[in-house]
């Protein structure tokens, strides 16, 4: 099973992805920081079209991280994560609890 769990700050949210094996392994496949929980489409747009300026990636947030495939295998197949865990800052409590609830 993988899951995801994450802190999120006033100003950014770190992660990590996590593979948690029948035999009670635990594995870290990833870990981060973002800076959006999430994005409405025209607001993903406006970042991404200054980030592709800068000639920097797109934007990635936290709901792209929960919807990624991971342990991709020869054929393409990947597992997205089962669930995610959020410690929620006091100031962040609003958006995550929407988050939680659109997700």
């Amino acid at each position: 099973m993988i899951f995801v769990t994450s802190d999120t700050m006033d100003d950014f949210s770190s992660y990590a992805v996590w593979a948690w094996g029948v035999d009670d392994s635990l594995y870290m496949l990833d870990c981060g920081e973002v800076q959006y929980i999430e994005l409405d489409p025209d607001k993903r747009k406006q970042i991404d079209d200054d980030r592709k300026i800068e000639n920097k990636p797109p934007i990635e947030t936290l709901e792209d991280i929960l919807m990624k495939d991971y342990l991709i295998n020869n054929d393409g197949v990947g597992i997205k994560p089962a669930f995610i865990v959020i410690d929620q800052r006091r100031s962040q409590s609003g958006r995550c609890q929407t988050f939680c609830q659109d997700a």
